[in-house]
Protein backbone atom coordinates (compact mmCIF):
# COMPACT_ATOMS: atom_id res chain seq x y z
CA UNK A 1 0.00 0.00 0.00
CA UNK A 2 2.85 2.40 0.76
CA UNK A 3 4.43 2.25 -2.77
CA UNK A 4 1.00 2.98 -4.28
CA UNK A 5 0.56 5.86 -1.84
CA UNK A 6 3.95 7.29 -2.86
CA UNK A 7 3.13 6.97 -6.59
CA UNK A 8 -0.20 8.76 -6.18
CA UNK A 9 1.07 11.45 -3.81
CA UNK A 10 4.22 12.38 -5.76
CA UNK A 11 2.55 11.95 -9.19
CA UNK A 12 5.21 9.60 -10.47
CA UNK A 13 4.79 8.37 -14.07
CA UNK A 14 3.08 4.99 -13.78
CA UNK A 15 3.75 3.55 -17.26
CA UNK A 16 7.61 3.51 -17.04
CA UNK A 17 7.34 2.08 -13.54
CA UNK A 18 5.06 -0.74 -14.75
CA UNK A 19 7.39 -1.47 -17.70
CA UNK A 20 10.31 -1.89 -15.29
CA UNK A 21 8.12 -3.97 -12.99
CA UNK A 22 7.29 -6.29 -15.90
CA UNK A 23 10.93 -7.51 -15.96
CA UNK A 24 10.57 -9.00 -12.47
CA UNK A 25 7.03 -10.34 -12.91
CA UNK A 26 7.98 -13.63 -14.69
CA UNK A 27 10.13 -14.73 -11.74
CA UNK A 28 7.23 -14.16 -9.33
CA UNK A 29 4.85 -16.01 -11.66
CA UNK A 30 7.19 -19.03 -11.79
CA UNK A 31 7.25 -19.21 -7.98
CA UNK A 32 3.46 -18.78 -7.85
CA UNK A 33 2.96 -21.54 -10.43
CA UNK A 34 5.02 -23.91 -8.30
CA UNK A 35 2.84 -23.11 -5.30
CA UNK A 36 -0.34 -23.68 -7.31
CA UNK A 37 0.91 -27.07 -8.52
CA UNK A 38 2.08 -28.16 -5.06
CA UNK A 39 -0.90 -27.16 -2.89
CA UNK A 40 -4.21 -28.04 -4.56
CA UNK A 41 -6.41 -28.24 -1.44
CA UNK A 42 -9.71 -26.41 -2.03
CA UNK A 43 -9.83 -23.22 -0.03
CA UNK A 44 -13.01 -21.41 -1.07
CA UNK A 45 -15.60 -21.20 -3.84
CA UNK A 46 -16.39 -18.35 -6.24
CA UNK A 47 -19.58 -19.51 -7.89
CA UNK A 48 -18.68 -22.77 -9.61
CA UNK A 49 -14.93 -22.07 -9.47
CA UNK A 50 -13.03 -23.80 -6.69
CA UNK A 51 -10.04 -21.77 -5.50
CA UNK A 52 -7.18 -23.83 -4.12
CA UNK A 53 -4.88 -22.81 -1.28
CA UNK A 54 -2.02 -22.82 -3.80
CA UNK A 55 -3.83 -20.17 -5.88
CA UNK A 56 -4.26 -17.97 -2.83
CA UNK A 57 -0.64 -18.33 -1.69
CA UNK A 58 0.56 -17.88 -5.30
CA UNK A 59 -1.42 -14.65 -5.59
CA UNK A 60 0.07 -13.43 -2.32
CA UNK A 61 3.59 -14.22 -3.61
CA UNK A 62 2.97 -12.26 -6.84
CA UNK A 63 1.50 -9.28 -4.96
CA UNK A 64 4.35 -9.17 -2.42
CA UNK A 65 6.99 -9.50 -5.14
CA UNK A 66 5.40 -6.68 -7.17
CA UNK A 67 5.19 -4.40 -4.13
CA UNK A 68 8.81 -5.14 -3.13
CA UNK A 69 10.14 -4.45 -6.64
CA UNK A 70 8.00 -1.31 -6.90
CA UNK A 71 9.36 -0.07 -3.56
CA UNK A 72 12.94 -0.64 -4.76
CA UNK A 73 12.25 1.17 -8.05
CA UNK A 74 10.66 4.09 -6.21
CA UNK A 75 13.64 4.27 -3.87
CA UNK A 76 15.96 4.47 -6.88
CA UNK A 77 13.84 7.14 -8.57
CA UNK A 78 13.43 9.31 -5.50
CA UNK A 79 16.91 8.96 -4.02
CA UNK A 80 19.26 8.37 -6.94
CA UNK A 81 21.72 5.53 -7.38
CA UNK A 82 24.86 7.42 -6.34
CA UNK A 83 23.22 8.55 -3.08
CA UNK A 84 22.24 4.94 -2.37
CA UNK A 85 25.81 3.80 -2.99
CA UNK A 86 27.11 6.48 -0.61
CA UNK A 87 24.57 5.39 2.00
CA UNK A 88 25.69 1.76 1.63
CA UNK A 89 29.30 2.88 2.12
CA UNK A 90 28.39 4.74 5.31
CA UNK A 91 26.55 1.65 6.57
CA UNK A 92 29.78 -0.33 6.35
CA UNK A 93 29.48 -2.10 3.00
CA UNK A 94 33.02 -2.76 1.66
CA UNK A 95 34.37 -0.07 -0.63
CA UNK A 96 35.23 -2.62 -3.34
CA UNK A 97 31.55 -3.58 -3.66
CA UNK A 98 30.23 -0.02 -3.64
CA UNK A 99 32.85 0.97 -6.22
CA UNK A 100 31.80 -1.92 -8.47
CA UNK A 101 28.13 -0.93 -8.15
CA UNK A 102 28.92 2.68 -8.94
CA UNK A 103 31.02 1.83 -12.00
CA UNK A 104 28.45 -0.69 -13.22
CA UNK A 105 25.67 1.87 -13.01
CA UNK A 106 27.78 4.58 -14.59
CA UNK A 107 28.96 2.59 -17.62
CA UNK A 108 26.06 0.21 -18.19
CA UNK A 109 24.81 2.39 -21.04
CA UNK A 110 28.09 1.79 -22.90
CA UNK A 111 27.56 -1.96 -22.71
CA UNK A 112 23.99 -1.51 -23.92
CA UNK A 113 25.27 0.60 -26.83
CA UNK A 114 27.82 -2.08 -27.79
CA UNK A 115 25.14 -4.79 -27.69
CA UNK A 116 22.87 -2.67 -29.88
CA UNK A 117 25.62 -2.15 -32.45
CA UNK A 118 26.47 -5.86 -32.57
CA UNK A 119 22.84 -6.94 -32.90
CA UNK A 120 22.25 -4.37 -35.64
CA UNK A 121 25.34 -5.56 -37.53
CA UNK A 122 24.19 -9.17 -37.22
CA UNK A 123 20.68 -8.35 -38.44
CA UNK A 124 22.03 -6.46 -41.47
CA UNK A 125 24.23 -9.39 -42.48
CA UNK A 126 21.68 -12.20 -42.08
CA UNK A 127 18.25 -13.13 -43.37
CA UNK A 128 15.21 -14.04 -41.26
CA UNK A 129 16.48 -16.43 -38.51
CA UNK A 130 19.66 -17.76 -40.11
CA UNK A 131 21.86 -15.47 -38.01
CA UNK A 132 20.29 -16.49 -34.70
CA UNK A 133 21.85 -19.91 -34.32
CA UNK A 134 23.77 -20.91 -31.21
CA UNK A 135 27.10 -20.64 -33.05
CA UNK A 136 26.42 -17.06 -34.21
CA UNK A 137 25.19 -16.04 -30.75
CA UNK A 138 28.33 -17.47 -29.11
CA UNK A 139 30.48 -15.57 -31.59
CA UNK A 140 28.49 -12.41 -30.82
CA UNK A 141 29.06 -12.83 -27.08
CA UNK A 142 32.77 -13.44 -27.69
CA UNK A 143 33.02 -10.20 -29.68
CA UNK A 144 31.09 -8.36 -26.96
CA UNK A 145 33.47 -9.63 -24.28
CA UNK A 146 36.51 -8.52 -26.30
CA UNK A 147 35.03 -5.06 -26.94
CA UNK A 148 33.98 -4.63 -23.32
CA UNK A 149 37.47 -5.57 -22.11
CA UNK A 150 39.10 -3.13 -24.52
CA UNK A 151 36.68 -0.34 -23.58
CA UNK A 152 37.20 -0.96 -19.85
CA UNK A 153 40.98 -0.61 -20.27
CA UNK A 154 40.50 2.72 -22.06
CA UNK A 155 38.11 3.95 -19.36
CA UNK A 156 40.52 2.94 -16.60
CA UNK A 157 43.43 4.73 -18.31
CA UNK A 158 41.27 7.85 -18.68
CA UNK A 159 40.32 7.68 -14.98
CA UNK A 160 43.98 7.36 -13.96
CA UNK A 161 44.86 10.33 -16.16
CA UNK A 162 42.25 12.39 -14.28
CA UNK A 163 43.64 11.55 -10.85
CA UNK A 164 41.66 8.46 -9.83
CA UNK A 165 43.29 6.65 -6.88
CA UNK A 166 40.81 3.88 -6.06
CA UNK A 167 37.94 5.99 -4.72
CA UNK A 168 35.66 8.70 -6.01
CA UNK A 169 35.78 12.09 -4.28
CA UNK A 170 33.50 12.08 -1.27
CA UNK A 171 30.36 14.15 -1.50
CA UNK A 172 29.24 16.55 1.17
CA UNK A 173 28.26 14.54 4.28
CA UNK A 174 24.55 14.36 4.95
CA UNK A 175 23.44 14.96 8.53
CA UNK A 176 20.36 13.61 10.29
CA UNK A 177 18.18 16.66 10.98
CA UNK A 178 14.87 17.18 12.77
CA UNK A 179 13.09 16.99 9.41
CA UNK A 180 14.45 13.50 8.88
CA UNK A 181 13.37 12.50 12.39
CA UNK A 182 9.88 13.90 11.76
CA UNK A 183 9.64 11.98 8.47
CA UNK A 184 10.70 8.71 10.12
CA UNK A 185 8.18 9.23 12.93
CA UNK A 186 5.30 10.03 10.56
CA UNK A 187 6.21 7.11 8.31
CA UNK A 188 6.31 4.75 11.29
CA UNK A 189 2.96 5.97 12.62
CA UNK A 190 1.25 5.72 9.20
CA UNK A 191 2.71 2.26 8.55
CA UNK A 192 1.64 1.03 11.99
CA UNK A 193 -1.82 2.50 11.57
CA UNK A 194 -2.28 0.87 8.16
CA UNK A 195 -1.04 -2.43 9.54
CA UNK A 196 -3.46 -2.33 12.49
CA UNK A 197 -6.40 -1.10 10.39
CA UNK A 198 -5.96 -3.55 7.52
Amino acid sequence: AIPLFVVITLRIAVVPLLLQLAWALPFALVMAAGNMAYDQRPCCLFGNLAVSAGMVSGGVIVMKACLAVMAALLLLQLTGFQELVLALRRLGVPQVLTMQLSLLYRYLFLLRQEVGQLVKARDLRTFVRKGRSLHVTASLLNTLLARASERSQKIYQAMLARGFHGAFPAAQPAFFTWKDAAFVLVFFLVSTGLRIYF
